[in-house]
C-alpha cells in the first residue's frame, strides 16, 4: 500500500485552495455540516477561511480498519437542527469508495436545506461519489495530521520488526515518529490509549 502523508501545513493549504474554489464558485454557505471524524478540522479551519459561524456535526461510519470498510455506512449523530431553506455546505476529508457521503448527502437533503454543496480535500478516482467541489485525487491511502496513531498502530499490527524502522520505511518523519513513542504506541501497540472502536475511519 502506497501512503500520502498530509502535515498541518499541507492540510492548512488545502482548506485554503477549497476556501478559494467554494467561493470563486459563488456558492454563499450559511452553516457547514461537518462529517465525523475525518471532516471535523477542515470544517473548523473553512469556518474560519468562509468566515462561516454556524457549524453542525454529522456523524458517519464506514471504516472498520484502513483499507477495510463494514458492508454499508450508518448514521451514528444525525442532525438535530432545523436547517429547512439555509444553504449548506457539507465537508468530509476525502471520497474514498463514496458510500458515507452519498448518506450523508441523503440525509442532510431530508432536512430539506434550500441548497447542498458537498465538497472535501480529496477524492479517489474509484469514488462511487463524485463531490460538487474537491481540492486534489489521489489512489494513495491518505494518513492526515490528525491520525498518526491509529495509522501508526494498524500499519504495526501488519508489520513485523523493528517498530520505528517500520515506520519510518512507509514514510513516518521523524518528528512523527518520536511523538508517537512519547504516547507509548512502540511499547503497547495500536491500544496504547485506550485502542480504536469500531467505529475507527481512514
Amino acid at each position: 500500500m502506497e501512503y500520502l502523508f498530509v502535515t498541518w501545513e499541507d492540510l492548512e493549504d488545502l482548506v485554503a485552495r477549497l476556501a478559494v474554489k467554494i467561493w470563486q464558485s459563488g456558492y454563499r454557505p450559511e452553516l457547514i455540516v461537518g462529517v465525523s471524524r475525518g471532516g471535523l478540522v477542515p470544517t473548523r479551519l473553512l469556518s474560519d477561511f468562509l468566515n462561516v459561524r454556524d457549524v453542525i456535526v454529522l456523524g458517519v461510519s464506514f471504516y472498520e480498519a484502513m483499507g477495510k470498510t463494514s458492508k454499508r455506512p450508518r448514521i451514528t449523530h444525525p442532525l438535530s437542527r432545523d436547517i429547512r431553506s439555509k444553504r449548506v455546505l457539507l465537508i468530509d476529508d476525502v471520497s474514498d469508495t463514496g458510500g458515507s457521503l452519498q448518506l450523508a448527502k441523503r440525509h442532510v437533503l431530508s432536512f430539506s436545506p434550500g441548497d447542498l454543496l458537498v465538497c472535501t480535500l480529496h477524492r479517489k478516482p474509484w469514488s462511487k461519489f463524485h463531490p460538487d467541489i474537491y481540492v486534489e485525487e489521489t489512489d494513495r491511502w491518505i494518513i492526515y495530521p490528525w491520525e498518526k496513531a491509529e495509522a501508526a498502530g494498524e500499519i504495526l499490527a501488519a508489520l513485523p520488526g523493528d517498530q520505528r524502522r517500520e515506520l519510518a520505511s512507509v514514510g513516518f518523519s521523524e518528528r512523527d515518529l518520536d511523538l508517537l513513542e512519547g504516547l507509548g504506541l512502540f511499547e503497547s501497540g495500536p491500544n496504547h490509549l485506550g485502542g480504536y472502536d469500531e467505529d475507527g475511519e481512514g
